[in-house]
């Protein structure tokens, strides 16, 4: 009998394991974790991404756009698609990202390259050149790399330099440089924006923007994109999509009221319709106001993951800025959406300490970057980024 019990044991066992190998121990059947998945994700481009974490967390970086909503929503953006990085209208917000991100084998374009470009050109030919370029282009400093010929070209052009719009520019057949009336131009979000481009070399090429504007924060420039599908994420602390369930479906929501320019949406609408998405303008028109909370996921049709990476942070920054992520909520009404989240600064004790010398020397490596990419207009090179909105 204890034979046949041992046998009959045996059997079991046999059975449990076997049950277990092909679900429970199967990784097939356990889904990656959010921090896993996000990293697998990121390095594809990025070849450290858990370093490209923590500098987005400490330089208020997000990665937003169609790349994000590819984490989420696979098939959400194509081969050719920009890396979108939004950041704060701050010095070391800006000059921290892009060394960051060059660190990761990013390399920025040469911000005189619109210049070659146009002296190169097959003659005639015309480009347009916005104020803020412009801008730069005359009054940064430059140095011996630069061409004679462009150096030469920028007396020419300081004269036509205007608060706003851009100026056409064109050489003629004789190499005359002719600059036309101003425009007024929004760019493609609808308001004044600065994007500094580059590329990934690390695996394949792809296009990398990095965008910020003035009293504008990453969450900012979220809440006025055109369409539900991009309203999305991957912050240091976790990702979101705002719309993930509609998302998931092939699905958008068209705010019609949201600031992006209305050419640029109409190309980028169709790029995602000739994907199979449909998109419903009737939410966006309606006077209804809804209220929506990540709180709330999945409740209300988002989806929010928070990731387990240690942060270059004071406790009790990162304790907020997690906090303030996870109940983040937003309202939709009037073809808009709008954050309602707190715009109170980070309050630590971190912020009013004199920055150590370590500390200073990052500033000033974050500020020769600006001047180097002649940004030097860039205010705020003084503000210590803890004192950065929380979202």
């Amino acid at each position: 009998m204890a034979i046949t019990d041992n046998k009959l044991v045996a059997n079991d066992v046999a059975t449990v394991l076997d049950v277990l190998t092909r679900t429970v121990m199967n990784p097939a059947n356990h889904p990656t974790g959010p921090t896993e998945a996000v990293l697998n994700y990121l390095r594809v481009w990025f070849p450290i991404p858990e370093t490209l974490l923590r500098g987005m967390a400490q330089y208020h970086l997000w990665l937003s756009g169609s790349r994000a909503a590819e984490f989420h929503v696979p098939g959400s953006c194509r081969e050719t698609s920009d890396f979108d990085f939004y950041t704060h209208y701050d010095a070391q917000c800006i000059g921290g990202s892009m060394r960051l991100l060059q660190d990761q084998g990013v390399i920025w374009d040469d911000p005189f390259d619109v210049l070659r470009t146009l002296l190169d050109a097959q003659r005639p030919t015309v480009m347009s050149i916005s104020r803020d370029k412009l801008y730069r282009m005359v009054y940064m400093p430059t140095n011996s790399s630069h061409a004679k010929d462009i150096v030469t070209l920028l007396p020419t052009l300081r004269d036509y330099l205007q608060e706003g719009g851009s100026r056409s520019v064109s050489i003629g057949e004789q190499g005359i440089l002719n600059i036309g009336p101003e425009r007024r131009t929004h760019g493609e979000y609808g308001h004044s924006i600065s994007i500094v481009t580059g590329h990934t070399t690390f695996h394949e090429r792809k296009k990398v923007q990095l965008i910020f504007a003035k009293n504008r924060t990453p969450l900012d420039h979220i809440m006025a994109f055109y369409g539900s599908h991009v309203q999305c994420a991957i912050t240091a602390y976790g990702t979101f999509h705002l719309y993930y369930q509609k998302a998931t479906d092939r699905g958008s929501y068209i705010w019609p009221n949201n600031s992006q320019h209305p050419d640029s949406v109409r190309a980028a609408m169709q790029k995602y319709k000739e994907r199979g998405w449909q998109f419903d303008s009737k939410a966006g028109n309606t006077d209804r106001t809804v209220f929506r909370s990540l709180a709330n996921a999945p409740v209300d049709g988002s989806r929010s993951e928070m990731f387990n990476i240690p942060l270059p942070l004071p406790r009790e920054v990162e304790r907020e800025r997690r906090d303030a992520l996870q109940h983040l909520v937003w309202r939709e009404g009037g073809g808009r959406t709008e954050a309602l989240t707190s715009r109170r600064n980070t309050n630590t004790a971190r912020c009013e300490q004199e920055s150590d010398a370590g500390e200073r020397e990052e500033w000033a490596k974050n500020c020769d970057m600006i001047r180097r990419y002649h940004l030097g207009r860039i205010a705020g090179s003084e503000v210590h980024p803890d004192r950065i909105p929380l979202l």
